[in-house]
């Protein structure tokens, strides 16, 4: 083998070494240099009590708008009482 075979080979190994050194510790140096965030922002458990929460949220939700329409119909049965006993007196 001559030398300038011999210095090709040399290049290509170092230049395999340099990618598999860099090329491994890419990853590691992506997350040093990013901030620190959570991957996994929430558990299973988490979630079931968040959606536990809405659920509870939304029945009560649903209770209130029954209970002011039911106001409201109660509402304007009073407003025809009040003008029929109104028009009686007049």
């Amino acid at each position: 083998m001559s030398e300038e075979e011999f210095s090709g080979v040399q290049k290509r190994l170092i230049g395999w070494i340099l990618i598999a050194v860099l090329g491994g510790n890419a990853g590691a140096m992506l997350n040093l240099g990013t901030s620190k965030v959570r991957s996994d922002p929430f558990t299973g458990t988490q979630v079931r009590e968040l959606e536990h929460q809405v659920n509870k949220i939304d029945a009560i939700q649903q209770t209130m708008l029954h209970r002011m329409q039911r106001r409201e119909e109660q509402d304007k049965e009073l407003q025809r009482l009040i003008e029929n006993h109104l028009r009686r007196h007049q």
